[in-house]
């Protein structure tokens, strides 16, 4: 969490994705949030019913809520740390306004799933890249016994070469040029 108190983006590649996770960081969330932050995902194509109804209501601009205070921490906290309607209408807000973007992919000509697990934080001139065994999903990062390997851009060559290949390949899949996956959303 303490990664997400200080960056102003966040972008992840992830396998099994779900709000839940979102939910369990709410209070590094909300104060990544109230600084700016802005999250690029990309996840596989399969969601829980409650996490497909919040990214259409996005893109029908369905939302049907007031404005949502990015500076007041406390309000904000609590309603991601609701984890009934009001969570889902500040998700689909976020999504709707650009705060977080979602791409859901699969891969081409295949039966699996995209399953990766790994980002990067980005604090002005700084990076941090990581890689886990983790699903982004509550249980993935309340319950399961996982790993976690970080590169930090200052560390070393190896690392910023690390971290310079993982964005390319972010960058790769979010603007739909892979070759590898199928744009679902």
């Amino acid at each position: 969490m303490n990664g997400l108190l200080h960056a102003e983006r966040l972008d992840l590649l992830l396998g099994y994705f779900s709000f839940s996770a979102i939910n369990v960081l709410s209070l590094g969330f909300a104060q990544f949030l109230s600084n700016g932050g802005k999250m690029r995902i990309i996840a596989n194509n399969v969601l829980s019913e409650k996490d497909k109804q919040t990214i259409v209501s996005a893109k029908n601009d369905e939302p049907t809520f007031g404005l949502i205070d990015l500076t007041d921490i406390k309000s904000l906290k609590f309603r991601l740390d609701d984890y009934g309607r009001h969570f889902f209408e500040c998700m689909a807000w976020l999504l709707s306004q650009g705060r977080i973007e979602l791409v859901l992919v699969k891969p081409k000509d295949k039966r699996g799933i995209s399953h990766f697990k790994s980002g990067v934080f980005y604090d002005k001139d700084q990076k941090v890249c990581f890689k886990a065994s983790c699903n982004f999903t509550a249980s993935g990062m309340l319950e399961n016994l996982e790993e976690l390997e970080v590169f930090l851009k200052w560390e070393n060559s190896r690392s910023s070469k690390c971290i310079e290949m993982q964005e390319e390949y972010f960058e790769e899949i979010f603007s739909g040029a892979s070759d590898a996956v199928s744009c679902t959303i």
